[in-house]
């Protein structure tokens, strides 16, 4: 009788795993609890001219079969309607630059910001995209940073690994959102897309290499990972800006 106690318990264990796994994946499913942004009706194109429901969602937490937790995340879709934008206003400072002559980092910054707030509204507060510090554009929902942009001029590779630091200080979380943005003194710019490339690649937090971009020359894709804990992973998408240098800048 022990005998086959013990056998029948060898064959019931895997079966357990299986099931306590099964149930575990469809309760990660169910914790996507939307956080809705609205969607302004006059919004910037390329942006859809209607305020349309954007937040974040709770995606689980996946390490060693603890008790479960939610955390807050933007969602894939949200990130790039916001990235949308970004490119949006950094294409009309390229068109126009008239608009950004003589304005230095923090100024680009905030035309960015009025971009992203005519565009989105938060459920709690009028502007969703803030200031806070040290960090240029953050969305935080209660006490978690969910999406962080910096914006720099190109001044190294020295430099641009410093921005890359200051994001990863706010976002030490696996599935977060972040972005690069990047302004380029029209001079030699082809040269600098391939050098900040490199600088990213550089970095002791690179992973790998993100989704391909449509063109290159305006966005490429990273996935970054905290040094604190390699198996947490950044999405940090760099977009560039090529203006003309002010001595602002």
């Amino acid at each position: 009788m022990q005998g086959f106690n013990s056998s029948v318990a060898a064959q019931l264990r895997p079966a357990i795993e299986r099931r306590k796994s099964l149930i575990q994946s469809k309760r990660d499913l169910a914790g996507a609890l939307g956080f809705p942004l609205k969607r302004r009706t006059d919004a910037p194109t390329p942006v859809p001219l209607q305020r349309k429901a954007v937040g974040v969602q709770k995606s689980a937490a996946k390490p060693a079969r603890s008790p479960y937790t939610d955390e807050w995340a933007l969602t894939d879709a949200q990130y790039e309607d916001a990235i949308q934008v970004i490119n949006s206003a950094m294409l009309s400072m390229e068109r126009t630059p008239s608009v950004v002559t003589g304005k230095d980092e923090e100024e680009l910054r905030d035309y960015i910001l009025v971009m992203l707030n005519g565009t989105f509204k938060g459920t709690a507060t009028g502007e969703t995209f803030v200031k806070n510090g040290k960090t240029d554009i953050l969305i935080r929902v209660e006490d978690r940073h969910v999406f962080v942009g910096e914006c720099k001029w190109w001044k190294g590779a020295k430099a641009l690994g410093a921005a890359i630091d200051q994001l990863l200080d706010y976002l030490p979380w696996r599935d977060e959102k972040a972005a690069l943005i990047v302004f380029i003194d029209n001079k030699d710019a082809s040269a600098v897309f391939y050098k900040v490339e490199d600088a990213v690649k550089s970095h002791s937090a690179f992973k790998r290499v993100g989704k391909a971009s449509t063109d290159s020359t305006k966005r490429r894709n990273f996935i970054l990972g905290h040094p604190e804990d390699p198996e947490r992973e950044i999405q940090l998408a760099v977009l560039f800006a090529v203006l003309p240098k002010t001595e602002a800048a």
